[in-house]
Formats: C-alpha cells, sequence, structure tokens
C-alpha cells in the first residue's frame, strides 16, 4: 500500500471511529484550528489533533471518553486518534 493511500484510510478510519454518532447531539465546534495539507496527498488536516491511548481507566469509564472527544470537538478539534 502507498504512503498516501494508508494516510487517506487511516484518516477515514479515525474519523469513523471517534464517536461521530454521539456528535449529532453536540453543538457545532466554536474554535478555529489552523490546518495544513499533510504531504502530498492533499489531505488537509488540523494542526492540532486529540490522541488518546484506550487504557483501562477509560475503558471503564466511556462517559469521561465521551466527554473529552466532545469537548475537544466543541473546542474545533475535528482530527481524533483514539486507539
Amino acid at each position: 500500500m502507498k504512503r498516501r493511500y494508508f494516510f487517506m484510510s487511516a484518516a477515514a478510519a479515525a474519523l469513523g471511529t471517534a464517536g461521530c454518532s454521539s456528535l449529532g447531539r453536540t453543538k457545532m465546534p466554536s474554535g478555529t484550528i489552523p490546518s495544513r495539507v499533510l504531504g502530498k496527498t492533499g489531505i488537509q488536516v488540523p494542526m492540532l489533533g486529540f490522541g488518546s491511548h484506550l487504557n483501562a481507566k477509560l475503558k471503564a469509564n466511556p462517559r469521561l471518553r465521551d466527554r473529552m472527544i466532545k469537548t475537544g470537538f466543541e473546542q474545533g478539534i475535528y482530527f481524533f486518534d483514539v486507539y
């Protein structure tokens, strides 16, 4: 797999698994985060993303996980890597 296709599929997978179904109930982001083009892929990615390793504490507390993701989204973050 070429690197550009890997990044495209990884970005799509990250957005698809980031709890997007619950985002429909939240308000739209109020913050604005500058973005850049990812290498030669042409994909616009934010300069700041949200990353969180799924450890035992987060596995045991799905409400905390949801709150962290929703808060980030409400502040303008739209790139999530939660696994």
